[in-house]
């Protein structure tokens, strides 16, 4: 038979045998509340009934089990979250300190100036063998070193046009300072309406214009 704690509802299968006598004094397992339980159901009424309080205990059951695994997925998806808002965390900071170290070194290394301080020096066109030559000096005018960018060329034609242009590839990447690089190289393809030309770093404004009248022959 099933019998229910007035107290707290709890409900429990016992012995019908246990009641033969008429009832006795029982306590709750759950809230040790203690009555006197009469004797057993008899009729079919109450047995009808009885038999329901079992399907809602049953029922409960399974409401407390279904219950149970909510809290446990609950859990889980909170492990996870918390999981995961670690591992961003330390991602962030990870992320940040490689940051701070790449602009330090950036900030604390000296970075090479190209092109400041450096100038030409001796700059002439000359006429070796039928070919014209450019020829002169780079020098590093500054106290520290300096890179050397590449040289641009530009063929200046009569009135002030501009005609071909290139580019001249120096020896060194950097110059010491006061140090002195020699720069040669021949001016091909020269149209014959080329009065001078125009010499500067890549990527400066500053030039140098040499006339080709000033040009030498020098034959080997």
């Amino acid at each position: 038979m099933i019998i229910a704690c007035p107290q707290c509802d709890a409900r429990f299968v016992v012995p019908s045998t246990i009641f033969a006598n008429g009832g006795r004094k029982v306590r709750c397992a759950s809230c040790k509340h203690e009555w006197f339980q009469d004797a057993p159901l008899d009729t079919e009424d109450d047995f009808e009934r009885a038999t329901f309080d079992e399907e809602l205990v049953s029922v409960s059951k399974s409401d407390d089990v279904q219950n149970d695994i909510e809290k446990k997925s609950i859990g889980f998806l909170s492990i996870l979250k918390k999981d995961f808002v670690h591992g961003f965390k330390i991602i962030t900071g990870t992320c940040a300190i490689i940051l701070i170290l790449f602009f330090a070194y950036q900030y604390f290394t000296p970075q090479l100036i190209y092109g400041e301080g450096l100038a030409f020096n001796n700059m002439v066109v000359e006429n070796i063998n039928g070919e014209m030559v450019l020829s002169g000096e780079i020098v590093n005018t500054l106290n520290e070193e300096r890179g050397v960018p590449s040289v641009l060329v530009k063929n200046l034609l009569a009135e002030g046009h501009v005609g071909d242009s290139f580019v001249i590839k120096p020896d060194k990447e950097i110059l010491n300072s006061g140090e002195v690089l020699l720069l040669s190289a021949p001016l091909l393809n020269l149209d014959p309406e080329v009065q001078n030309i125009s010499i500067t770093f890549s990527g400066k404004s500053d030039s140098s214009v040499i006339d080709f009248d000033e040009a030498s022959n020098v034959n080997e």
